[in-house]
């Protein structure tokens, strides 16, 4: 890893006023003071100690956890019970045959589950949701990372995938774009695994003796076609009938196996394999079909769950109706100790600190609203029926602060909104690390060569990423136009999503102290303290022209498009320079006139992103609104999406208007920049 020295936060052209400042390094000293590793570490026990999926009563225990902690703190708590379309596996049977020899695969973790917990609960079974049901035999063809690349590599090798069982790596993209590519070229089912290449052995000790997976580690998830629409995937989606043609279900069944099984699988198959397509089994690989055949019989049962969303508000004296939104989920396929448990620990112990700072007599500008959904496993569940539910407040939200998995290891990572940049850098500058080091200068990234980090940095921001989607922001940033982030310290971290994913795994290998924990607390505090206590609200109006100039690289150059698209880039830099001198400009005022012409700008200022947004969508996935970022369907960030998308279809005409379109809502932008730069004339 490339320790990279953080970019000055000169460009953050909001902030305080003189007079406001003692007051804010008041709060900022108490806020940084008051966090306790101890706390941390008590709710991450006592919310890890049982499997809590949504929709069950386990999955129910938690939120009252949640919702009991926030009333202790003293928020002003409320819960959102709502009906959604869950998924559960009633059976699962997996059984390899080789010269009419069967064996049973499939088989769950070897750990001791808890004595309140059944061993027959069908929750801990190795299981997809949202898989179809079904009962088939076929041979097995083994795909690699199961990507559209993958895919064609076995089509130039004639080789299909009609009525055939696929194997497939976890790794490089989301399990269920993986499905949808086997689905697509007709495939009877899936298989999933972690190879021990990119999650076991062959990266290092295993738990319970390292961080890596063991051989017998299942990863569970969704594998939902929620790229294309996310929330309850049995909802109307608002009436739009356009929406509610989109097919998200898979129609083949999906297990997931472990190393274990896949070696035996992968031990009785033939056929040669690319060279980079082995992996860490210690068996050699090969490609199939056959000549062994895999038994499937998976019966999934779809029903509609109460699931339950825990509101917690601490109310705003000045600015009431506008609001931060600190986001996090509660829910887990499992235990869930990184998986959402560190996030869930971490900002219980926020709103404590915020609680703390009522104590002691702050009244905050504007609200802060924490939001613990529910049903994130599944299909973004709870975040996306609150956020349309809320859609006529989102105009009003000045940033969702997400934090999911917020601590697997010690380094850090930020996916943003250009907007925010500059107050994740401010933010960070003032975090101390263990060990001594701020947060600031801890800023790591693999350098652009690396395949894990290539394509996902905000240009012109680096380290830090593009957003994407696969988490709770997404309703947020793509489809309503708030600014947010997502963010957490990560490590090596074999076991997402399986058994081992508990407490004792956090405690020995993920954050023994504790200390990342109370981090990320004063991180988020810190963005949270200022957007909700800012005169002028702290966006990096400077830092979206940069990031989308250099986003023009990936366009044909001397192309319609990009002359477009260029003159759209010149139009927002000028009037990004201009908005940024005024506004540095305004806090030279008498303090009276300055906070009348705060008030213009901040309404500026929160139209910039939404403006963003094209209320008929992005054409192959219309639920989903930003024309500058959208994610892909593996959950990588795509950058002008609905151009891209036309140019991968050869359809240039279609292109140029999307490029219109960017240029047309760069135009809006523009408009309430100006707005801000002749405050002072």
């Amino acid at each position: 890893m490339v320790a990279i020295t953080i970019m000055p936060h000169s460009t953050v052209p909001g902030g305080f006023f003189n007079e406001s400042k003692p007051l804010l390094r008041a709060l900022e000293k108490e806020l940084l003071n008051f966090p306790d590793p101890e706390r941390c570490r008590k709710h991450l026990e006592k919310i890890t100690s049982i499997p809590h999926c949504a929709g069950t009563v386990q999955g129910k225990a938690v939120a009252n956890y949640v919702s009991d902690q926030l009333m202790k703190s003293g928020l002003l708590v409320s819960r959102h019970e709502f009906q959604a379309t869950a998924s559960f596996p009633v059976s699962i049977s997996v059984s390899l045959v080789v010269n009419k020899k069967k064996t049973s695969l499939g088989r769950i973790e070897d750990r001791k589950m808890p004595e309140d917990f059944p061993e027959e609960n069908p929750y801990i079974l190795p299981w997809c949701a949202y898989s179809a049901s079904g009962e088939l035999e076929g041979k097995v063809v083994y795909a690699n990372y199961g990507r559209a690349e993958d895919f064609q590599i076995l089509e130039k090798k004639k080789i299909s995938l009609k009525d055939k069982i696929v194997l497939v790596r976890y790794g490089k993209g989301y399990r269920g774009s993986k499905v949808f590519e086997a689905q697509n070229r007709n495939a009877a089912a899936v298989l999933l695994y972690p190879d021990p290449a990119d999650s076991g052995s062959q990266k290092g000790k295993t738990y319970p003796d390292g961080p890596w997976a063991p051989d017998d580690c299942i990863q569970r998830g969704s594998v939902l076609y929620d790229f294309l629409r996310a929330g309850d995937p049995g909802r109307n989606a608002n009436n739009n009938s356009e929406e509610e043609k989109v097919d998200l279900f898979p129609t083949i069944p999906v297990v997931p196996i472990s190393a274990r099984d896949a070696g035996l699988i992968m031990k009785s198959m033939k056929g040669k394999i690319p060279d980079d397509w082995k992996g860490g089994l210690e068996v050699p690989y090969s490609l199939g079909p056959g000549p062994s055949v895999i038994q499937l019989d998976v019966m999934m049962e779809t029903k509609t769950r109460t699931f339950i969303n825990i509101l917690g508000v601490i109310r705003g004296e000045e600015e009431p109706h506008r609001f931060v939104l600190i986001s996090n989920h509660h829910d887990a396929w499992t235990y869930g100790a990184v998986d959402p448990g560190t996030g869930t620990a971490a900002m219980l112990e926020l709103a404590n600190t915020f609680g703390n700072l009522r104590r002691i007599g702050w009244k905050p500008r504007r609200s802060l609203i924490f939001g613990f959904w529910d049903g994130e496993e599944y299909a973004l569940t709870g975040s996306t029926a609150w956020g349309e539910e809320e859609a006529g407040r989102m105009r009003e939200c000045l940033a969702c602060l997400n934090v999911d998995a917020a601590v697997s290891g010690d380094n850090f990572f930020c996916a943003t909104s250009p907007l925010l940049a500059g107050l994740v850098k401010l933010a960070a500058s003032k975090v101390r690390l263990p060990g001594g080091k701020w947060m600031g200068s801890f800023f790591k990234y693999s350098g652009p060569d690396n395949a894990e980090n290539a394509g996902k940095l905000l240009p012109g921001n680096e380290p830090l990423l593009m957003l994407s989607g696969g988490t709770d922001y997404t309703v947020f940033f793509n489809r309503m136009g708030v600014p947010s982030i997502d963010v957490g310290f990560t490590g090596p971290y074999g076991v997402y999503h399986s058994m081992y994913d508990d407490f004792e795994w956090v405690k020995k290998f993920g954050d023994p102290g504790f200390l990342y924990h109370t981090a990320m607390v004063k991180f988020i505090g810190l963005m949270a303290l200022h957007l909700s206590e800012s005169d002028l609200l702290p966006y990096d109006v400077l830092a979206y022209p940069r990031a989308f100039r250099e986003h023009l690289d990936l366009l044909p150059k001397k192309s319609k498009i990009a002359e477009i698209m260029e003159k759209a880039a010149d139009s927002w830099d000028e009037a990004a320079n201009e908005a940024h001198a005024a506004i540095q400009k305004i806090k030279q005022n008498p303090p009276g006139a300055a906070r009348e012409k705060a008030k213009i700008i901040n309404e500026a200022l929160l139209s910039i992103e939404r403006s963003l947004l094209d209320k008929e969508g992005i054409p192959s996935r219309k639920w989903f609104r930003h024309l500058i970022y959208a994610p892909k369907n593996t959950f990588e960030p795509q950058v002008f999406p609905a151009v891209m998308d036309s140019l991968d279809q050869g359809k240039r005409k279609d292109a140029v208007q999307h490029a219109e379109k960017i240029a047309a809502a760069v135009d809006r932008v523009c408009v309430y920049l100006r707005k801000i730069s002749k405050i002072n004339k």
